[in-house]
């Protein structure tokens, strides 16, 4: 959240000093001032799946395991999957609403 709020101030800092408040043009901003938050998004994950690793091996039977190992490497991709289609849902089906075309 840190990283975000500092892009996000200089992201103002940059549309108050090219005086773009009102309008619809893009900011001139290099894309790489992005990277600490994948960075910092991706460091969390590792240690996430690190931590669910070591309880697996720590609190469960060998057997077991493997059956939950394999079961929580094939749930995380639905979940990626699913997250655009819900966020996305609803403004699909506003515009459509709006449009007169759902009923």
């Amino acid at each position: 959240m840190v990283a975000a709020a500092i892009v996000e101030a200089v992201r103002l800092g940059e549309v108050h000093r090219l005086g773009l408040e009102n309008s619809t043009d893009p900011v001139p901003m290099s894309v790489f001032w992005l990277v600490p938050q994948y960075f910092i998004i991706g460091a969390a994950e590792i240690m996430v799946n690190i931590g669910t690793l070591e309880m697996f091996y720590s609190e469960v039977s060998h057997e077991a395991w493997l059956h939950l190992a394999v079961g929580v490497d094939l749930v995380q991709p639905i979940g990626v999957l699913c997250i655009p289609e819900v966020s996305c849902s609803p403004r699909a089906l506003i515009t459509r609403t709006a449009a007169g075309g759902l009923k």
